[in-house]
């Protein structure tokens, strides 16, 4: 690869007089030809790399030009791909672009920005010409196809891109949209069977005219070889149930059937989409198309879905933008569509009870798992939740009990200092001493009775409160007795 030209890799390449490498605010590149101090042209001149380079199963060359004067321009310059030598090479000018008669063994792609040349020069028209010669005295144009020759001129440089396969036997042509190509050449003869060689030097020729005169400059030039093609690697010589579908796998491998880099493998296929996938039934009519998806790596999986009822013997084709893609193709009777077993359940039938048995088993999972956490947090709160019963008991019983106001005042210390007092004074009447003159004998002795009651219910209650301090650690919420509480009643 030659992305730039400068001292630092200027002595990979030979560079054939005129043709100089120039550094200027553009960056470096190579001028091939240009205005002589006479403000004329009519030279050709050419560039190579100094080693040879594989084909392999094609190549992708991109690179940048720029075409420039002050009038009408000419001639234009050529892509080479050539078997013969890197020095003392003079091609021809006009439509020989510099390597016409100058190479034996090659095949060009011509930029030609001056078609319209004879019989006087106009350089109003321009045309990408395809040429190839496999030795002294045959060279022929395989093709050529008119672009716009507004796209010279100015002092920007325009992308182009010069693709060949041999699994395709094209050459595809691209200006400025890396897209969609200016041209394709069909029907080009591998190029190891056209030189008998698996090597070639790879670079460019350019001419102008005297009367219309340029400057042609190449730079960023960058050539990767393809080393590979597309097979089927999976999913044939097998029959298929009908009503299934059926999985193959298109991979990019090279000729020892190693598959390539995601980057080698795109330099064949740059897009699943230009992919398509057709089975033909031998018995039949139909056609079934297939689905391709990209999986990187240069794996592509095509998918068809065969017909329910039908039994038939289909065709495989693979092409790629219209053309061929699998050298085998068409594969006939690569799929066979069958009868489904009736000894027991079709393949996806099966498929998809296990798929449902498996999501059953992962629900029970599921549930068990929780099952198992709750009675573990139930074991871990089982003394609270005894407590809570207890709690949730007592508040029962309270929302049986009422209670009214009391007449008597007084907290139980109170009661018990007025209980005292009055057995006092019963005692002294008891003993004939007489009696308290605010109280009658009847009125002391209800005043005793109650509050002897009274005092037995507080310390009832008091039992009970340290009855249930024993019995889960709740404390039950008593009522407050103040000097009114006296004198409970049940509902």
């Amino acid at each position: 690869n030659l992305d730039s030209f400068d001292g630092g890799n200027a002595d990979l390449v030979d560079v054939i007089f005129r043709a100089r490498i120039v550094s200027d605010a553009s960056g470096s590149y190579v001028r091939m030809v240009e205005t002589d101090e006479f403000g004329g042209g009519g030279v050709s001149a050419s560039f190579w790399f100094k080693e040879r380079q594989r084909l392999g199963d094609g190549f992708v060359a991109t690179f940048k030009f720029r075409m420039q004067g002050s009038g009408k321009l000419s001639d234009g310059f050529a892509f080479v791909a050539q078997n013969d030598r890197t020095t003392n090479i003079h091609g021809g000018g006009g439509p020989n672009l510099g390597f016409k008669s100058g190479l034996e063994k090659y095949i060009a792609v011509g930029f030609d920005f001056c078609t319209d040349r004879a019989p006087i020069i106009v350089c109003d028209e321009a045309a990408v010409v395809v040429a190839s010669q496999a030795e002294q005295g045959t060279a022929q144009d395989l093709g050529s196809q008119s672009i716009d020759a507004s796209i010279v001129g100015g002092a920007l440089f325009k992308q182009a891109r010069v693709a060949y396969a041999a699994n395709t036997a094209q050459i595809r042509v691209y200006i400025e949209d890396m897209a969609t190509p200016v041209y394709v050449q069909e029907n080009v003869t591998d190029l190891r069977d056209l030189w008998g060689d698996e090597f070639a030097y790879f670079g460019f020729t350019a001419s102008n005219l005297n009367d219309a005169p340029s400057d042609i400059d190449i730079k960023d030039f960058r050539i990767d070889q393809l080393k590979s093609g597309a097979r089927i690697v999976s999913g044939l010589n097998r029959p298929y149930e009908f009503g299934t579908r059926v999985a193959l796998t298109l991979l990019v491998v090279d000729s020892c059937n190693v598959p390539l880099s995601l980057q080698e493998s795109k330099n064949i296929i740059s897009s699943a989409d230009n992919i398509t996938a057709t089975l033909s039934g031998r018995e039949t009519d139909l056609v079934l198309i297939g689905n391709i998806v990209d999986t990187n790596l240069g794996r592509y999986l095509i998918e068809f879905d065969l017909p329910s009822g039908i039994l038939d013997s289909w065709t495989l084709e693979i092409k790629y933008n219209g053309d061929i893609l699998v050298q085998d193709n068409p594969i006939v009777g690569a799929i066979v569509s069958i009868q489904p077993s009736n000894d027991g359940l079709s393949q996806q039938t099966i498929i998809i009870l296990c798929s449902v048995i498996a999501l059953l088993v992962l629900a029970v999972a599921y549930w068990l798992r929780r099952l198992y956490r709750y009675k573990k947090k139930l074991d871990e709160n089982k003394d609270n939740i005894e407590a809570g019963e207890v709690l949730e008991k007592i508040t029962e019983i309270e929302k049986e009990i009422t209670y009214k106001m009391n007449p008597l005042l007084g907290t139980l210390e109170e009661m018990e200092e007025r209980l005292a007092l009055n057995k006092a004074v019963l005692a002294k009447f008891e003993d004939g001493q007489g009696i308290d003159s605010q109280y009658t004998i009847a009125q002391l002795a209800e005043q005793n009775e109650l509050l002897k009651q009274e005092v037995n219910k507080l310390k009832q209650e008091e039992q009970e409160k340290e009855a249930l301090k024993g019995s889960g650690g709740f404390k039950m919420k008593g009522k407050k007795k103040n000097i009114t509480d006296f004198g409970q009643e049940s509902a």
